[in-house]
């Protein structure tokens, strides 16, 4: 009876490894015994009955003498997560690498005593970003980063505000790539005025002057071009150089070119040399941000 029983299970290893094997692109097995392979269709017979199926099913055939013939190759990779459900690459493909709102810190502000903050808005075209800037400025008084103030006479800024347009011609497809755009940007400092009173006494002019706390604005526009740097946990670096201009106005511009013609003193063998009209300056801005993506 134990020598049946061996003959038994020889036998079921023996036709095991007799036949082929089909391993389907489902992830399915199945043991065979192949008929035919035409270019369409896989004929091969399993417990004595003939089935046909089409060869795109098929991922590979495993021949009862150890070969391999690959039919297809798998057209998708699957992710299964915790419910059994499978997702295809093609939402890993597309998913997105950027995230839509950028919030920064520029660095360099902060040699000036300035605490910078940026927040932009991509997009969903990935191109085109909207965003506003704050700064305040803790310096008691106006320092050379800001030359068109520190001119004034007890000079201190105050803070800034803005709105600004950026362009990403890459659309967030590379790791660093070159955005362009433009900063409206408006500069609040405090100052005080200079006033002159010249009044006659016993035939001679006397000149009094008297100081007058004033608020001065520097409303510039600032065409830039920069650098955006994908670090890894959403972090990521921004730098910028920005190139513009502003008009002066009012009060600010009758102290500025006062400072400025203030010591131009002729001498008696020359004539007086022609007095200063400032009307519009150069504005620069320089920036190296680090912000967070969420």
């Amino acid at each position: 009876m134990r020598f049946l029983l061996i003959l038994f299970f020889l036998g079921i290893v023996f036709f095991a490894l007799s036949q082929d094997k089909i391993y389907f692109l489902n992830g399915l097995s199945k043991q065979v015994t192949v008929l035919e392979i035409n270019p369409n269709e896989v004929k091969f017979e399993t417990d004595s009955t003939t089935e046909t199926i089409l060869k795109e099913e098929v991922l590979l055939i495993e021949y009862k003498n150890g070969s391999i013939e690959v039919l297809n190759k798998p057209k998708e990779s699957k992710i299964v997560n915790t419910n059994s459900l499978q997702k295809n690459n093609t939402y890993l493909q597309n998913k997105p690498i950027f995230n839509n709102n950028l919030v920064s810190i520029n660095t360099l502000a902060l040699c000036n005593a300035d605490v910078a903050v940026f927040y932009e808005r991509i997009l969903q075209n990935k191109r085109i970003g909207l965003g506003v800037m704050g700064a305040f400025n803790f310096n008691l008084n106006s320092t050379m980063p800001n030359i068109f103030i520190t001119l004034l006479n007890n000079a201190k800024k105050n803070y800034d505000l803005g709105i600004y347009f950026n362009y990403y011609p890459k659309a967030f497809s590379k790791k660093t790539f070159i955005s362009y755009g433009i900063l409206f940007k408006q500069t609040n400092f405090s100052y005080n005025s200079i006033l002159t009173d010249s009044t006659l006494i016993a035939g001679q002019i006397a000149v009094t002057i008297s100081y007058k706390p004033s608020i001065g604005n520097q409303f510039a526009t600032i065409f830039n071009i920069g650098s955006y740097t994908q670090l890894p946990s959403n972090f990521f670096i921004k730098t910028l150089f920005g190139i513009g201009g502003f008009y002066l106005t009012g009060n600010y511009k009758t102290q500025l070119n006062y400072e400025l013609n203030k010591n131009n003193i002729s001498n008696s063998n020359s004539a007086p040399p022609e007095p200063f009209n400032v009307r519009f300056l150069p504005k620069l801005y320089l920036g190296l941000n680090i912000g967070f993506a969420f």
